[in-house]
Protein backbone atom coordinates (compact mmCIF):
# COMPACT_ATOMS: atom_id res chain seq x y z
CA UNK A 1 0.00 0.00 0.00
CA UNK A 2 3.29 2.26 0.90
CA UNK A 3 4.19 2.44 -2.75
CA UNK A 4 0.91 2.82 -4.53
CA UNK A 5 0.48 5.46 -2.13
CA UNK A 6 3.52 7.10 -2.75
CA UNK A 7 2.88 6.62 -6.71
CA UNK A 8 -0.39 8.46 -6.18
CA UNK A 9 1.31 11.68 -4.23
CA UNK A 10 3.78 11.72 -6.89
CA UNK A 11 0.76 11.53 -9.65
CA UNK A 12 -0.45 14.37 -8.30
CA UNK A 13 2.39 16.62 -7.53
CA UNK A 14 3.49 16.15 -11.45
CA UNK A 15 -0.13 16.89 -12.49
CA UNK A 16 0.04 20.36 -10.54
CA UNK A 17 3.10 21.18 -11.77
CA UNK A 18 1.82 20.35 -14.98
CA UNK A 19 -1.71 22.67 -14.53
CA UNK A 20 0.58 25.56 -12.65
CA UNK A 21 2.97 25.83 -15.57
CA UNK A 22 0.17 26.38 -18.33
CA UNK A 23 -1.72 28.45 -15.97
CA UNK A 24 1.16 30.91 -14.63
CA UNK A 25 3.68 30.35 -17.32
CA UNK A 26 7.58 30.45 -15.83
CA UNK A 27 7.33 32.14 -12.49
CA UNK A 28 5.52 28.66 -11.27
CA UNK A 29 7.69 26.54 -13.27
CA UNK A 30 9.97 24.02 -12.00
CA UNK A 31 13.45 22.63 -12.04
CA UNK A 32 12.11 20.22 -14.62
CA UNK A 33 11.48 22.91 -16.50
CA UNK A 34 14.51 25.08 -15.76
CA UNK A 35 16.20 21.77 -16.87
CA UNK A 36 14.65 21.69 -20.26
CA UNK A 37 15.79 25.52 -20.80
CA UNK A 38 19.55 24.79 -20.17
CA UNK A 39 18.92 22.32 -22.98
CA UNK A 40 18.38 24.86 -25.27
CA UNK A 41 20.39 27.57 -24.23
CA UNK A 42 23.43 25.32 -24.60
CA UNK A 43 21.60 24.41 -27.70
CA UNK A 44 21.67 27.30 -29.18
CA UNK A 45 24.86 28.92 -27.77
CA UNK A 46 26.32 25.59 -29.99
CA UNK A 47 24.56 26.64 -33.10
CA UNK A 48 26.06 30.63 -32.50
CA UNK A 49 29.46 29.24 -31.89
CA UNK A 50 29.25 26.74 -35.05
CA UNK A 51 27.80 30.37 -36.96
CA UNK A 52 30.85 32.09 -35.77
CA UNK A 53 33.04 29.44 -36.98
CA UNK A 54 31.68 29.57 -40.43
CA UNK A 55 31.81 32.98 -40.51
CA UNK A 56 35.79 33.24 -39.45
CA UNK A 57 36.34 30.49 -42.18
CA UNK A 58 34.52 32.48 -44.96
CA UNK A 59 36.42 35.48 -44.05
CA UNK A 60 39.88 33.35 -43.82
CA UNK A 61 38.86 32.31 -47.60
CA UNK A 62 38.09 35.59 -48.84
CA UNK A 63 41.23 37.40 -47.47
CA UNK A 64 43.14 33.94 -49.08
CA UNK A 65 41.39 34.70 -52.41
CA UNK A 66 41.76 38.77 -52.00
CA UNK A 67 45.82 38.12 -51.62
CA UNK A 68 45.96 35.77 -54.35
CA UNK A 69 43.74 37.76 -56.58
CA UNK A 70 46.43 40.91 -55.28
CA UNK A 71 49.46 38.38 -56.07
CA UNK A 72 48.16 37.69 -59.91
CA UNK A 73 48.24 41.37 -60.68
CA UNK A 74 51.37 42.19 -59.11
CA UNK A 75 52.72 39.32 -61.33
CA UNK A 76 50.71 40.58 -64.52
CA UNK A 77 52.30 44.35 -64.02
CA UNK A 78 56.19 42.75 -63.42
CA UNK A 79 55.48 41.04 -66.33
CA UNK A 80 54.34 43.73 -68.29
CA UNK A 81 57.18 45.66 -66.96
CA UNK A 82 59.32 43.21 -68.32
CA UNK A 83 58.06 42.46 -71.83
CA UNK A 84 57.63 46.41 -72.13
CA UNK A 85 61.14 46.88 -71.64
CA UNK A 86 62.40 43.54 -73.30
CA UNK A 87 60.66 44.75 -76.38
CA UNK A 88 62.40 47.70 -76.80
CA UNK A 89 65.64 46.34 -77.02
CA UNK A 90 64.35 43.54 -79.20
CA UNK A 91 62.66 46.30 -81.66
CA UNK A 92 66.07 48.53 -81.66
CA UNK A 93 68.28 45.27 -82.49
CA UNK A 94 69.66 46.14 -86.01
CA UNK A 95 70.94 43.73 -88.70
CA UNK A 96 74.11 43.50 -89.07
CA UNK A 97 76.07 44.47 -91.85
CA UNK A 98 78.84 41.27 -91.65
CA UNK A 99 78.08 37.54 -91.97
CA UNK A 100 79.62 36.85 -88.78
CA UNK A 101 77.27 39.53 -86.53
CA UNK A 102 73.90 37.85 -88.42
CA UNK A 103 75.04 34.33 -87.52
CA UNK A 104 75.95 35.89 -83.98
CA UNK A 105 72.09 37.61 -83.10
CA UNK A 106 70.69 34.22 -84.82
CA UNK A 107 72.56 31.95 -81.91
CA UNK A 108 71.68 34.74 -79.19
CA UNK A 109 67.84 35.03 -80.29
CA UNK A 110 67.77 31.48 -80.68
CA UNK A 111 68.95 30.60 -77.03
CA UNK A 112 66.14 33.44 -75.71
CA UNK A 113 63.51 31.89 -77.87
CA UNK A 114 64.29 28.55 -76.43
CA UNK A 115 64.50 30.13 -72.66
CA UNK A 116 61.18 32.19 -73.11
CA UNK A 117 59.09 29.30 -74.67
CA UNK A 118 55.44 30.15 -75.54
CA UNK A 119 52.56 29.03 -73.61
CA UNK A 120 49.06 28.31 -73.50
CA UNK A 121 46.89 32.04 -74.48
CA UNK A 122 43.94 31.10 -72.55
CA UNK A 123 46.12 32.26 -69.47
CA UNK A 124 46.51 35.90 -69.20
CA UNK A 125 50.21 36.47 -67.71
CA UNK A 126 50.75 33.85 -71.00
CA UNK A 127 49.64 35.84 -73.35
CA UNK A 128 51.81 38.93 -72.41
CA UNK A 129 54.93 36.39 -72.32
CA UNK A 130 53.85 35.51 -75.62
CA UNK A 131 54.08 38.96 -77.20
CA UNK A 132 57.92 38.92 -75.97
CA UNK A 133 58.80 35.85 -77.31
CA UNK A 134 56.66 36.64 -80.76
CA UNK A 135 58.90 39.41 -81.22
CA UNK A 136 62.03 37.64 -80.69
CA UNK A 137 61.43 34.95 -83.31
CA UNK A 138 60.04 37.98 -85.54
CA UNK A 139 63.62 39.69 -84.95
CA UNK A 140 65.07 35.96 -85.42
CA UNK A 141 63.36 35.67 -89.09
CA UNK A 142 64.16 39.26 -90.07
CA UNK A 143 68.18 38.08 -89.46
CA UNK A 144 67.32 34.45 -91.75
CA UNK A 145 66.22 36.61 -94.25
CA UNK A 146 68.73 39.05 -94.04
CA UNK A 147 71.57 35.92 -94.12
CA UNK A 148 69.67 34.68 -97.20
CA UNK A 149 69.52 37.42 -99.53
CA UNK A 150 73.28 38.59 -98.91
CA UNK A 151 75.16 35.29 -98.07
CA UNK A 152 73.18 33.38 -99.79
CA UNK A 153 75.80 30.38 -99.92
CA UNK A 154 76.43 30.24 -96.52
CA UNK A 155 76.49 26.84 -95.20
CA UNK A 156 74.37 27.75 -91.81
CA UNK A 157 71.24 29.02 -93.53
CA UNK A 158 69.86 25.09 -93.78
CA UNK A 159 70.49 25.12 -89.79
CA UNK A 160 68.47 28.17 -88.68
CA UNK A 161 65.87 27.59 -91.35
CA UNK A 162 65.36 23.89 -89.49
CA UNK A 163 65.44 25.48 -86.11
CA UNK A 164 62.71 28.14 -87.68
CA UNK A 165 60.73 25.74 -88.92
CA UNK A 166 60.69 23.93 -85.17
CA UNK A 167 60.00 27.31 -83.75
CA UNK A 168 56.74 27.74 -86.17
CA UNK A 169 55.92 24.14 -84.42
CA UNK A 170 56.10 25.18 -81.25
CA UNK A 171 54.06 28.07 -81.55
CA UNK A 172 51.35 27.12 -82.86
CA UNK A 173 51.39 24.31 -80.56
CA UNK A 174 51.76 25.82 -77.37
CA UNK A 175 49.34 28.77 -78.03
CA UNK A 176 46.99 26.31 -79.20
CA UNK A 177 47.31 23.39 -76.96
CA UNK A 178 44.19 22.89 -74.76
CA UNK A 179 42.29 23.62 -78.13
CA UNK A 180 43.61 21.10 -80.11
CA UNK A 181 43.04 18.44 -77.20
CA UNK A 182 39.32 19.78 -77.12
CA UNK A 183 38.72 19.41 -80.49
CA UNK A 184 38.98 15.70 -80.85
CA UNK A 185 36.95 15.29 -77.76
CA UNK A 186 33.93 17.60 -79.43
CA UNK A 187 34.23 15.33 -82.81
CA UNK A 188 33.84 12.52 -80.84
CA UNK A 189 30.58 13.83 -79.59
CA UNK A 190 29.40 15.18 -82.48
CA UNK A 191 29.99 11.78 -84.16
CA UNK A 192 28.20 10.18 -81.64
CA UNK A 193 25.13 11.85 -81.35
CA UNK A 194 24.89 11.82 -84.93
CA UNK A 195 25.54 8.19 -85.64
CA UNK A 196 23.45 7.31 -81.96
CA UNK A 197 26.25 5.41 -80.90
CA UNK A 198 25.54 6.72 -77.11
CA UNK A 199 22.21 5.44 -77.57
CA UNK A 200 23.42 2.00 -78.80
CA UNK A 201 26.00 1.85 -75.56
CA UNK A 202 23.09 2.70 -73.27
CA UNK A 203 20.94 -0.31 -75.04
CA UNK A 204 23.59 -2.97 -74.74
CA UNK A 205 24.11 -1.61 -71.04
CA UNK A 206 20.45 -2.83 -70.90
CA UNK A 207 20.66 -5.88 -71.97
CA UNK A 208 23.97 -6.65 -70.38
CA UNK A 209 22.11 -6.04 -67.03
CA UNK A 210 18.83 -7.90 -68.14
CA UNK A 211 20.50 -11.11 -68.85
CA UNK A 212 23.12 -10.51 -65.08
CA UNK A 213 18.98 -10.75 -63.23
CA UNK A 214 17.75 -13.41 -65.76
CA UNK A 215 20.79 -15.30 -64.33
CA UNK A 216 20.30 -14.75 -60.54
CA UNK A 217 16.23 -15.51 -61.11
CA UNK A 218 17.36 -18.65 -62.39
Amino acid sequence: MGFFSSLKGQLGRDTGRLISNKVYGNRHATKYQRVDNSKTIAKNLKLEKKYELELLEQEKNNEIDFLKKKEEIKNLQDKKVFVDQNLKKIIGMKVPNSKDGIIENLHSLSVEITSNKWKDSEDEINKISNVYTDALFKKYEQHLVTLKSKFPTAIEIQYFEKQSKTFQKQAFFQKYKLALIAIPFIIFIIWGITSGYFERSDNETRERKNELIDKILK
